[in-house]
């Protein structure tokens, strides 16, 4: 039976493999290359993703750097990242569910049920206190994201508080309107 890998990156981060907290991954920069690979889902090449987290290095030492983060990468996912000689990827066809995606994936939905699902997975900041030392590219993608995730999480927890009030549902109009008042406080 093939592992799920877990990428949770709404209010902090968190990884998991079979169920199983991903700790094998010690450098920042192989969570971020991990994160990265998940939210984009798709595959990239090695020099975007040199530059993208060693910038500030010279070519051929931010692609040594990378080549070292993915053989950490695939030893702690062996079944989960595909590096060929010119990209790296997400293996296809392997499980993988990442927080932000699902969140948007149900708020794509039409019914009240995954509105508020939506909304329950917005637990803060995308990458909430998730710092990346010497990758500027790396920092700009992420308070674009950031930013991205806050605007859409809100607009989310609007239309979910509106729909509760037309169903005349308090309840959930106040969990929600709480949990807006997290994401955004006053």
């Amino acid at each position: 039976m093939e592992q799920e890998l877990v990428v949770r990156v709404l209010g902090g981060i968190k990884l998991a493999v079979g169920g199983r907290p991903l700790v094998e991954l010690a450098s920042a920069k192989a969570t971020a290359l991990l994160v990265y690979l998940a939210v984009t889902g798709r595959v990239h090449p090695r020099a975007a993703l040199a530059g993208l987290l060693w910038s500030d290095l010279p070519e051929a030492t931010a692609r040594a750097n990378l080549r070292l983060v993915l053989t950490k990468l695939r030893r702690a996912l062996p079944d989960h990242v595909e590096a060929g000689r010119q990209t790296v990827g997400l293996a296809p066809g392997r499980p993988v569910w990442v927080d932000a995606l699902e969140v948007d994936r149900l708020a794509g939905g039409g019914d009240d049920q995954e509105l508020l699902a939506a909304v329950r997975l917005c637990r803060g900041e995308f990458l909430e206190g998730f710092e990346v030392q010497g990758a500027p590219l790396f920092d700009e993608w992420l308070v674009t994201r950031r930013a991205a995730f806050r605007a859409a999480g809100l607009a989310l927890m609007d239309r979910a508080i509106q729909s509760a009030r037309d169903r005349g549902d308090a309840a959930t109009g106040t969990e929600v309107a709480r949990l807006m008042l997290e994401l955004e406080p006053p």
